[in-house]
């Protein structure tokens, strides 16, 4: 395996864990490849009460993996620092404003068509056992079908647990035209078809 290879492996093998990678020139012949703390990471840090050498180490030993076996002793310590500071920065835990900014843009995000319908997915996780990545690994017509199934377990629950709730089931004859009734009251399905099909 090459180099490049190796690179391109770990850079695939990062973003598939952690959703981001990083790059940063140290200097001009060396690019650093870093991945954002984790939340335990960050509050393993906090917990720890750790200085801040003792931070600079622990970020940079956790987070960076390019290049492989990475030194930082064989660089400046300004760099390291800087180094350090930018890996925090990009995990989004510098400053409460970084990260309430971070918690904004993703509650924007969460409002999309399809997210609504993860979450839905998602809410009867121990019945259907789908995990996010099973979820976003699905077609839009699969996820469709699975939202639907979700939807109606949804209703069958309220139903157990409110007894002023009524469910029945009944088949229509083939004559008979399908009717319509309306948006369930179902405070996860009305979110669904509003987002759906807006309203």
């Amino acid at each position: 395996m090459t180099k490049d290879d190796s690179r391109a492996n770990l850079i695939a093998s990062n973003k598939q864990k952690f959703g981001q990678v990083f790059s940063v020139p140290l200097n001009a012949s060396t690019e650093c490849i870093f991945r954002p703390l984790t939340i335990s990471e960050y509050e393993e840090i906090e917990n720890n009460s750790l200085n801040g050498v003792e931070v600079e180490d622990f970020v940079i030993s956790r987070c960076v993996f390019w290049p492989e076996n990475f030194n930082p002793n064989k660089f400046q310590l300004g760099l390291i620092s800087s180094l350090s500071e930018e890996i925090i920065e990009m995990s989004g835990l510098s400053t409460i404003e970084k990260a309430q900014n971070v918690l904004r843009e993703a509650r924007e995000k969460s409002n999309s068509v399809t997210n609504v319908m993860k979450a839905t997915i998602l809410s009867v996780k121990p019945i259907l056992n789908f995990s996010l990545e099973d979820i976003n690994n699905m077609t839009f017509e699969k996820l469709c079908q699975t939202v639907t199934l979700a939807e109606q377990i949804i209703r069958i629950q309220k139903a157990v647990y409110d007894p002023t709730v009524e469910i029945e089931i009944s088949f229509a004859d083939e004559d008979e035209e399908e009717v319509y009734e309306g948006p369930t009251e179902d405070p996860t399905a009305i979110k669904l078809q509003q987002a759906l099909y807006g309203g």
